[in-house]
């Protein structure tokens, strides 16, 4: 069974990273040939992870926009058996490429919808399109049930799967701690700090900004680490500063450590308006420290208990306070926390979108 996978870019976002795992692991199983194709070539930090792994990458260009990459991609397609789709503008430009190929033979599509906002949704002008290449796929998979009730009461698909993301929780489970000193010396922050980390790129739904905020409810022991690129990391540095906040932010960039530096702080959070499913939460949650997130469609239906939510800056604040100084609530969340993540191993992911594939081929 041939199989392509298709995404926009290999930058630092959680949706490449999760697809680059899957992609990694599913190359390992038997009669399976997988290879990869890229609408962008720019800031493709994940190629080396799936280059290691022996996975051919193909790229179309460096503009994900460019309406020429539909040509581009029409002979490639054709020699699948299976064209797997994520995120937009990958899904009008599959879509259309199948369209307007003259192949006789003619790969299955599916798409994976891992948000349950974008631009378009919702809009009446666009509602016709959006139907039509939507149904250009054979299935259409969801990561969450909000996620597929979206996609449902907006196209009414026929083929709607829920398959939630996964965790590599092997690799998680062996990356190595730091210790304080170490945590130390890498930022330039006192040994006895709280900290706390939040790993998401500085893009829209993602709040660093009002994380920062927090800083200044909190003692001046706690610093905050954001790990992550963006747009809006400018802005976020210009918040800290405005705060009072400034020496107590660290921007770390792209991390590939970031499993080490999730088992190393004291409380991950992750604060964002919506997430489709947030695999940080998981991660966060298997990495045997105390998590929070903000009380928002994405994370609220993927976490174990309310405890695991906050709504406010003082809401945060407090309940940062908290896990950060009571070890006994700290140990409480912790167990809880993996006990519910441990659900959702990868290599269950890997296993469901085989059977799906194979449906498709049968």
């Amino acid at each position: 069974m041939k199989i392509l996978l298709v995404i926009n870019s290999l930058n630092g976002g959680g949706a490449e990273k999760i697809i680059v795992e899957f992609t990694r692991r599913l190359s390992r199983i038997k009669d399976i040939e997988v290879k990869f194709l890229v609408l962008s070539s720019k800031r493709a930090v994940y190629l080396n992870a799936l280059v290691d792994a022996d996975i051919e990458v193909m790229f179309l260009g460096k503009n994900e926009y460019n309406p020429w990459l539909i040509v581009k991609m029409i002979p490639i397609i054709s020699q699948f058996d299976i064209v797997h789709v994520h995120l937009f503008p990958a899904q009008y430009f599959v879509g259309l490429a199948s369209f307007l190929s003259r192949h006789r033979k003619k790969p299955a599509l599916i798409f994976t919808e891992h948000s349950s906002h974008n631009k378009r949704l919702g809009k009446p002008c666009l509602r016709w399109l959006e139907k039509w290449i939507y149904f250009r796929y054979g299935s259409v998979i969801a990561v969450s049930q909000s996620v597929k009730n979206k996609v449902c009461s907006w196209i009414n698909h026929r083929n709607i799967v829920k398959i939630p993301n996964g965790i590599p929780i092997d690799s998680i489970s062996v990356a190595p701690i730091y210790s304080k000193v170490e945590l130390a010396a890498q930022f330039g922050i006192p040994e006895g700090a709280k900290l706390m980390l939040m790993a998401a790129r500085f893009e829209f739904p993602k709040r660093q900004d009002l994380l920062v905020q927090v800083l200044g409810l909190l003692p001046g022991n706690y610093h905050l680490l954001l790990a992550g690129s963006g747009t809006n990391e400018s802005h976020v540095n210009a918040v800290a500063l405005r705060n009072g906040v400034a020496e107590r932010v660290r921007f770390l960039g792209f991390r590939d450590d970031i499993y080490s530096l999730m088992k190393s702080v004291d409380i991950n959070v992750l604060w964002s308006d919506y997430e489709g499913m947030s695999g940080v939460v998981l991660e966060a949650m298997m990495a045997g420290k105390p998590y929070l997130g903000s009380d928002v469609e994405g994370i609220n239906d993927i976490i174990p208990a309310s405890d695991f939510l906050f709504d406010s800056l003082a809401d945060l604040a407090a309940k940062v306070r908290i896990l950060c100084e009571n070890q006994a609530e700290a140990a409480n969340c912790v167990e809880i926390g993996r006990r519910y993540a441990a659900d959702y191993h990868l290599d269950i992911m890997v296993k469901r979108h085989v059977e799906l594939y194979k449906s498709h081929i049968n």
